[in-house]
This record gives C-alpha cells, structure tokens and sequence, in this order.
C-alpha cells in the first residue's frame, strides 16, 4: 500500500509525482477536493527516502480546507528535518 502525503495546491502534485500521463487539467479539475491521486514517486522528488522506503508508488492529496493545506505542508516539511536532520527554517 503507498503512503500518501498531503500537498498545499494541485501545482505540487507534480514535484513528487510522474503526471506527464494524465490529460492536461485534469489535477486542477480534481483538485482541491476528496482524492487522493496515486501514481510513480518522480525521480528526483525532494523527498527523503526513509518517507516512503522500497515503493515507487505514491498518493498525493490536495485537501479543500485552507488550514488542512497549510497544516499539510507543515508536516511534511517537518517531516523531511525529522528524516534529514537538519534544521529547518519556515
């Protein structure tokens, strides 16, 4: 089964996940909303490996609550200083 990260706009789904495949606009159509959008990890996403180790597949999840994006893209930052440790400046 693949983890599924919360992203703040429909824009970032492409920074984690291979979307050349899907018809043009159909994020923007589908998001902010209620799916979760599951595809190949994108070589070279910034993310840490220990995130989602040994699968290539991930969901992705734009939530229609303003707080819940935020809030999302603060964990997931969050969690990249966690595996990464690193400091992290928001």
């Amino acid at each position: 089964m693949p983890l599924a990260i919360c992203v703040g706009d429909a824009e970032d789904v492409g920074n984690y996940l291979e979307t050349d495949h899907l018809a043009q606009g159909l994020l923007e159509e589908l998001l902010p909303g209620p799916v979760t959008v599951i595809s190949w990890t994108k070589s070279g996403a910034d993310m840490p490996s220990g995130i989602n180790p040994g699968r290539r597949l991930l969901g992705v999840r734009v939530p229609s609550a303003c707080f819940a994006r935020v809030w999302s893209i603060l964990s997931l930052r969050k969690a990249i200083q966690f595996f990464l440790d690193v400091p992290l400046y928001i």
